[in-house]
């Protein structure tokens, strides 16, 4: 599990300097903002795969609500749900949200059968 919090403070803290990034540059409303040839994307989704037990995906998806988050792995380990319950039963939920993780999905599923775009 400790490997989960120093991936999750590695990629958390890539995104915050993304952001900062953007809004130095003052980032128009499109989906990039380009600066002297230098194209610098938007983060507006995180997809992990072969997430195990989703820990690192569960806490990005708590420490940045305004993204989605979606998790892929061949199936759903125990661990996986007792995160999920252990985010309901103590997190935050933010205004108008029923749940405290709207923002996050588990695929079961093998990455090369699924159709979904976001893995194109």
């Amino acid at each position: 599990i400790y490997e989960s919090f120093e991936v999750y403070k590695e990629i958390a803290n890539f995104i915050v300097a993304t952001q900062r990034t953007l809004q130095s540059l003052q980032s128009t409303t499109s989906n990039t903002t380009t600066t002297e040839n230098i194209t610098y994307p938007k983060v507006e989704k995180i997809v992990e795969l072969a997430c195990g037990h989703g820990l690192v995906g569960l806490l990005l998806a708590y420490r940045f609500p305004h993204l989605q988050v979606s998790l892929y792995d061949l199936f759903a380990r125990p661990t996986y749900a007792a995160f999920v319950q252990s985010f309901e039963k103590y997190g935050f939920k933010r205004p108008g949200e029923s749940l405290v993780l709207p923002n996050v999905q588990l695929f079961e599923q093998d990455i090369y059968s699924t159709g979904r775009e976001e893995l194109r």
